[in-house]
């Protein structure tokens, strides 16, 4: 190791230094925390509260990851067909819709 290498690591310059970057990092854990607390909750519930047996345990386990498979699989392949900048202008141009129906206030220029 350089010793410009490790002036560049303890300069603080790393992507954790970028606010925006720690939001989108703090979002993306807040949503897995989520997803995996309602993968052992929603079963756990289903035995304890609703007395529901194996079978439907099973279904509900399954019908969990049915939403992915039915809307996430397509979706992912729908938008890998799209042109890059289509699909940048398309996302910003709905971005802009909806902070407009959610806040009720005009869409920014940049998303």
């Amino acid at each position: 190791m350089t010793t410009t290498q490790v002036s560049d690591r303890s300069s603080g310059s790393g992507p954790l230094q970028h606010r925006d970057f720690r939001w989108l990092l703090s979002g993306a854990a807040v949503s897995q925390v989520g997803t995996q607390v309602t993968l052992v909750a929603l079963p756990l519930i289903a035995v304890v509260v609703l007395r529901a047996p194996a079978f439907q345990v099973g279904l509900l386990t399954a019908a969990e990851t049915a939403a992915f498979l039915l809307i996430g699989l397509p979706a992912g392949a729908w938008v890998d067909r799209i042109a890059a900048a289509a699909g940048a202008d398309a996302g910003r141009m709905w971005c802009g819709r909806w902070r407009w129906a959610v806040c009720r206030s005009p869409p920014p220029s940049t998303c």
